[in-house]
């Protein structure tokens, strides 16, 4: 077994620097060394020998011949490994058919980018969980685009309301607790001060 290595440094590295400055050295793409590591027994490599009639047709349409690059690579191609070799296995994905569906509590928030009101985020906790089979969920759940998932400020400021039982005039001071506490201009903290 060999190991290949990964870098053309490795490789020259590897190979002598006395002989390459005293001779002018011609390095073709098969003298490079593959990219990662490979553990390649050479043994047990099979190569095929290059089809000579596709060479000879190429000569008579007047195509140049073959440059070292386009035959060590067809050399590359045509390497096969003996059907006893371990063959790699594809990697797939595949999703369980039972849905795990955790229930979150709706909390108050405080993202500095919301406008317009409080944030409502997720609570860390959840109260349960559900598990669905995912053939049974897809055909019940209803599937929302963003904007029927958007809310207006008035949905915003009802659910507010219900999650945290303050009255208007409370949100708005504990909004304006939350802008004062964020960098926002003198002049968007006086206008929130004007409605408490």
């Amino acid at each position: 077994m060999m190991v290949l290595p990964n870098t053309f440094e490795a490789w020259a590295m590897q190979s002598s620097t006395a002989e390459t400055i005293d001779k002018a050295a011609v390095i073709s793409w098969s003298d490079l060394p593959c990219q990662g590591d490979f553990l390649i027994d050479f043994d047990q490599l099979h190569f095929s020998p290059i089809d000579q009639t596709t060479a000879s047709m190429d000569q008579k349409h007047g195509s140049p011949p073959p440059s070292p690059r386009s035959l060590s690579e067809e050399l590359l191609c045509h390497c096969t490994l003996p059907s006893h070799a371990p063959h790699l296995k594809k990697k797939t994905v595949r999703f369980a058919e039972i849905a795990q569906i955790r229930t979150y509590d709706v909390i108050l928030g405080d993202h500095p980018s919301c406008h317009g009101g409080m944030a409502l985020q997720l609570d860390w906790t959840h109260q349960g969980t559900e598990f669905v089979h995912l053939d049974v969920y897809d055909t019940a759940s209803r599937h929302r685009n963003m904007a029927q998932l958007h809310l207006t400020f008035f949905q915003r400021r009802e659910r507010l309301r219900q999650l945290t039982g303050m009255s208007g005039c409370e949100l708005l001071r504990a909004e304006f607790d939350l802008l004062s506490h964020q960098e926002m201009s003198p002049a968007i903290l006086r206008r929130t001060a004007s409605f408490l």
